[in-house]
């Protein structure tokens, strides 16, 4: 009886973790982004004179500059919108860096999204 149940807790446990870590994982990106929001936030404005609605953000990499040093480039895509999901849509691609100490935008690349694009966005990962 003690081994059935010794075994029965060592297979919750092992099957438990996979989420744990996923949930883990999401809350670090969220976190990590909430850093970033404020300078992406200050283009989007100076783009469109106002702060503009948008979703689908994701991270497309985070890479270090130097091998010794805490300086990181990111990059960042989130799609543009406005109203109720509305045309014009526009992908907008930052490219941030902390080499200042701060996170500062280095780049912003605009793609213009057809008009009849559909928002599919997937769970961070």
């Amino acid at each position: 009886m003690k081994r059935l149940f010794v075994i029965v807790c060592l297979i919750m446990c092992v099957s438990l973790m996979p989420g744990q870590v996923y949930a883990a994982k999401a809350s670090y990106n969220e976190a990590f982004l909430s850093t970033l929001f404020p300078k992406m936030n200050t283009m989007i404005e100076k783009r469109y004179g106002i702060l503009r609605q948008y979703d689908c953000v994701k991270i497309l990499s985070l890479t270090k500059k130097y091998p010794q040093a805490y300086v990181y480039e990111t990059k960042v895509e989130l799609i543009t919108y406005t109203g109720n999901y509305e045309p014009p849509f526009e992908r907008l691609t930052f490219t941030l860096n902390n080499e200042e100490g701060d996170w500062n935008v280095v780049k912003m690349n605009v793609l213009k999204l057809p008009n009849s694009f559909t928002f599919s966005c997937k769970k961070p990962s």
